[in-house]
């Protein structure tokens, strides 16, 4: 009887292991997706003269509801990256029209679109819109403006 019982526990105990190493497995392949650069990226970089690729760069403000945590940044709706409070992401892109949003969770920044020359360098800033007595509308942000919680704009 407790051997019965012992070889019931053991196979518990193996299956449970092959169950986690799957989701680890499953969760690797997931993550080691999400951070890779557009195709258009890599194939613009046989194409174009690496002096002539144009290149963004987005620049988050400081900001206090927000300030531990990181925006995520996505270039034709791929993730390419995150920025930190008062950090710095430069990714260069393929000539052409694209469009830039950031996310934090399931708030965001509007759209916004552009179009990049050879050469060029565009700069956006970002950071939160719940700054000074907005701080008092975060729930309302959170619920109902959850587009606009963040700011994205293109630098001057």
């Amino acid at each position: 009887m407790a051997d019965k019982s012992l070889q019931i526990l053991v196979w518990t105990k193996d299956e449970l292991t092959k169950s986690l190493e799957r989701m680890r497995a499953r969760r690797l392949a997931r993550n080691s997706g999400r951070r890779r650069p557009p195709a258009s990226l890599s194939s613009a970089v046989g194409r174009v003269d690496m002096n002539d690729q144009p290149q963004i760069t987005v620049r988050r403000a400081t900001s206090y509801p927000d300030r531990f945590r990181a925006y995520e940044v996505k270039l034709d709706d791929i993730p390419v990256g995150s920025v930190r409070v008062r950090g710095a992401l430069t990714v260069p892109v393929s000539p052409g029209k694209h469009s830039l949003l950031l996310r934090i969770d399931w708030c965001g920044s509007p759209r916004i679109d552009f179009e990049a020359r050879p050469g060029e360098q565009l700069v956006f800033e970002c950071g939160s819109s719940l700054a000074g007595w907005r701080l008092l509308l975060g729930l309302f942000y959170i619920i109902f403006r959850t587009k606009q919680y963040l700011w994205l704009r293109r630098a001057v």
